[in-house]
């Protein structure tokens, strides 16, 4: 899981030229010059700024996945709804891995999430979380925890989704922050003049309020590193008092990582899966730390691995995000036109998701459960649907004309619009029976509904795709 935020190291390219002239009467002859490698930074980087968040790779428990350099995603590892997950994601900037879970930032702003969860009462409020991610907008970095998801605004605030148990998600009060980091059940905050904070429970969590002139932090399941201005790092179980040179950081579960401005690695903590063992590592320009893994990302776009090794990754093509972020305004959507039919209407909501339906149909509903919005408008409906897709919505028959069907009409003249059909019932647990007629229209299956009296008064018209 993403307990641990690496800084995308900055390659400096340098192309030192030699032309050797060899000068005759008869010819001159200029050589091939030959290419200097490119350096690794031999510093750490200039703080804050949003890039600083920004993962091409990241490690979770038992997963890792990847940013390819055309902005798509690729995941390996023990969860095969977040592998397959993350094949839709697009123009993706940065990727963060959780326990169960994975969520990406779109250049625009934007965040898309997969989990492994499933759909049972215990996994609905994980279920829950994944949707409040994918509702943020104005997003500059994405942190996945535990059980949690965190995101970054450009204005330095923060806001946060899922469990609350430990307090991890009280980050409403944060200001002027420039990185974030999600740890198993905390997650920690630097702020722009260098010092850090942090909310939820860890080992040593109170240390980093104490720490200064940091300028990258990542935090794991029970310990948190953090990168100092001078090269030299700090963190919360005494694993790095020695480390200099260093210019990125990482923390797995209960280990640390560090790449030198050689691109060499070196780590430090448990190693009960061979996770520490890097030292043969080079050409490396960005490291992160997960469970029992560390992965490295190559100066070629190769990634090596250490620890658990994934099915067999390595991968190519894996590049960090280099561009700005885009922030383009959102197509809005379309809104209702009074002269248009209600059925056009109700068409168009039934092909939209969840949120999205709402906001074409009007919010001013009286409440809304996991499963159901139930809206109390002028159009008269009531929108039942299933996790993020409409599912049915309903109309009541007094608002309005549906299909040439008034208040007042009854079964009898729709058999004469519509042709014959028979009665059917819906039984809601054999409290009392609803009578309808069920047509195909539009390319929506209809129910008219009766009052259940004698003259079969139509009371209610439901729509659902077929």
């Amino acid at each position: 899981m993403n307990w641990k935020r690496s800084f995308l190291a900055h390659i400096v390219t340098a192309i030192l030229l030699v032309a050797v002239m060899a000068m005759s009467s008869a010819c001159a002859a200029t050589p091939t010059p030959t290419p200097m490698p490119t350096p690794t930074p031999t510093s750490a980087p200039d703080p804050y700024t949003p890039s600083m968040n920004w993962q091409a790779l990241s490690a979770g428990n038992d997963y890792v996945i990847g940013r390819q350099s055309d902005g798509t995603v690729i995941a390996t590892g023990f969860y095969d709804e977040i592998n397959a997950g993350v094949a839709d994601w697009r123009d993706i900037v940065s990727v963060s891995a959780g326990r169960a879970h994975a969520v990406g930032l779109t250049k625009f702003g934007n965040v898309v999430a997969v989990g492994s969860y499933a759909v049972s009462d215990i996994d609905q409020a994980s279920a829950n979380m994944l949707k409040t991610t994918e509702s943020w907008t104005g997003m500059v970095a994405v942190s996945a925890g535990y059980d949690n998801s965190y995101g970054l605004k450009s204005d330095g605030t923060v806001v946060a989704a899922g469990s609350n148990e430990y307090g991890q998600c009280d980050v409403e009060k944060w200001r002027d922050i420039a990185m974030i980091s999600a740890g198993s059940l905390y997650v920690v905050g630097l702020k722009k003049d260098g010092t850090v904070i942090g909310e939820g429970t860890s080992d040593g969590l109170s240390q980093v309020f104490s720490w200064t002139d940091i300028v990258s932090i990542s935090a794991g399941n029970s310990v948190t590193i953090g990168l100092k201005k001078d090269g030299t790092v700090v963190d919360t179980a005494g694993f790095t008092t020695s480390w200099t040179g260093i210019v990125a950081v990482s923390a797995g579960a209960q280990h640390v990582v560090g790449l030198k401005a050689d691109g060499t690695v070196v780590a430090a903590g448990a190693n009960d899966s061979g996770q520490c063992n890097v030292s043969s590592w080079t050409d490396i320009v960005a490291v992160e730390g997960g469970w029992n893994t560390t992965v490295g990302l190559k100066r070629d776009g190769t990634v090596v691995i250490a620890g658990v090794s994934y099915n067999a990754l390595p991968w190519t093509g894996i590049a960090p995000y280099t561009e700005e972020l885009v922030f383009a305004t959102p197509t809005p959507l379309p809104t209702v036109d009074t002269s248009t039919s209600i059925t056009a209407i109700i068409s168009k909501a039934l092909r939209m998701k969840r949120n999205d339906a709402i906001t074409f149909l009007g919010d001013n509903y009286a409440y809304e459960t996991e499963y159901d919005v139930y809206l109390y408008n002028d159009l008269g409906l009531a929108v039942y649907c299933v996790e993020d897709r409409v599912f049915v919505i309903s109309l009541s028959a007094d608002k309005g004309d549906v299909y040439g069907m008034k208040s007042g009409s009854t079964f009898d003249q729709v058999i004469a619009k519509f042709g014959a059909a028979d009665v059917q019932t819906q039984d809601h647990q054999g409290q009392y029976l609803d009578y309808y007629l069920e047509y195909t229209i539009d390319a929506m299956d209809v129910r008219f509904f009766s009052d259940g009296s004698a003259a079969q008064t139509i009371q209610s018209v439901e729509f659902r795709l077929p």
